[in-house]
């Protein structure tokens, strides 16, 4: 085939895209037929335009339509990501859609904060706080672009998020520090207390329980890098971390501390 021939064929094509109010599509064909006639010279720059209005106005209800499914159903990230593309398409052909807009993102957001609330119900179950808050704060802000009061269902669902993590965390906690891993031990340790706290829960015997296992393990665990690393110079960083460990649960390392810093000099 001619590139004459490709240019009507892909012009073709673009149109019918066009009249189904499919302008994505449209689009990707028309740069395909610009490049076609830039390589011999034709100008098809009318068509072009023709092609595009008629797409762009044609796109702008299918676009709406979409953006109301998608709002009807809860979704309101699709529905902000259609109701865009809509807005483009209408900006192309100077329509004003801002009534219809405001209409669907109403409908739209109105219907998401139940689903928001009920995703970071289920976070809850799981013991999943990070992802329950983050589902809350999207909840909240749909909320208030519809001017909704959630906040009774948002302290319900956090404290219920907050209860079930706790045991879930110190559980993380204890893991750590039966491996020997004092500093992940740690983080997930104020992880648990930030939780309990939220909910008035006391967990310091669980904490200092699990603490003394955990300096306890991790002393030999840090002498022995400490050991592995004399040669390479960098020793003195996990033999502070040894004596601090051991510091907490009142073990004497100096004799070890001491012997590991005499192999620098053989």
């Amino acid at each position: 085939m001619s590139l004459d021939g490709k240019i009507s064929k892909e012009l073709a094509t673009a149109r019918e895209r066009a009249e189904a109010g499919k302008a994505g599509s449209m689009e990707t064909y028309l740069r395909t037929v610009q490049r076609c006639a830039q390589r011999v010279g034709v100008d098809i720059s009318a068509q072009v335009a023709e092609i595009k209005k008629a797409g762009y106005r044609a796109s702008v209800p299918v676009e709406l339509a979409i953006a109301r499914e998608s709002a009807e159903a809860g979704k309101a990230v699709s529905m902000e990501l259609d109701l865009e593309t809509a807005q483009r398409y209408a900006q192309e052909v100077g329509v004003d859609i801002s009534a219809q807009v405001a209409e669907i993102k109403e409908a739209g957001y109105r219907a998401s904060v139940p689903v928001e609330l009920a995703i970071a119900r289920e976070c809850t179950k799981a013991g999943k706080v990070v992802s329950m808050e983050a589902f809350l704060e999207t909840a909240q802000r749909y909320a208030q672009k519809v001017g909704v009061d959630i906040s009774a269902q948002v302290a319900e669902i956090k404290k219920a998020g907050y209860r079930a993590s706790v045991p879930v965390e110190l559980a993380m906690a204890k893991e750590s520090a039966e491996a020997g891993e004092a500093f992940s031990m740690e983080l997930d340790l104020e992880v648990a207390q930030r939780y309990a706290q939220e909910v008035g829960v006391d967990i310091s015997a669980q904490v200092a329980e699990i603490k003394e296992a955990g300096y306890r393990a991790s002393v030999p665990v840090q002498l022995a890098i400490a050991r592995e690393c004399v040669k390479a110079g960098v020793m003195e960083r996990y033999l502070g971390t040894a004596q601090r460990y051991a510091q907490e649960v009142g073990v004497d390392i100096s004799a070890q501390v001491a012997e590991i810093r005499a192999l620098v000099q053989k």
